[in-house]
């Protein structure tokens, strides 16, 4: 994870930390997207996915990674998509200690 954040912190100041390609969904408007090619939404994407699996486990991430699998098997999603895919897993996975 260090050797990604710290490319992830050189590839964004190439870019500038204020330009979309420094953010984990870049805005092309009209450019060539291999402008935009570094490691910027793969590192961001780790970083999430790490963090989310520190909220919810180990074991919860591996049936959560299964369930979407299962689920999105075979079609193109968007960020809508992974969000419920995520929202209904939770929902009907994780026990709210409430």
């Amino acid at each position: 994870m260090v050797v990604g954040n710290n490319t992830l912190g050189a590839d964004m100041a190439v870019f500038g930390y204020d330009n979309t390609y420094a953010s984990i969904h870049p805005v092309f408007g009209g450019q060539n997207p291999e402008v935009s090619r570094s490691s910027v939404p793969y590192e961001k994407g780790a970083q999430l996915l790490s963090y989310v699996q520190s909220i919810i486990g180990a074991e919860s991430m591996m049936n959560f990674t299964a369930y979407y699998i299962q689920t999105n098997s075979g079609k193109a999603i968007n960020s809508f998509d992974m969000e419920m895919t995520f929202s209904n897993f939770i929902e009907r996975n994780i026990q709210d200690s409430d």
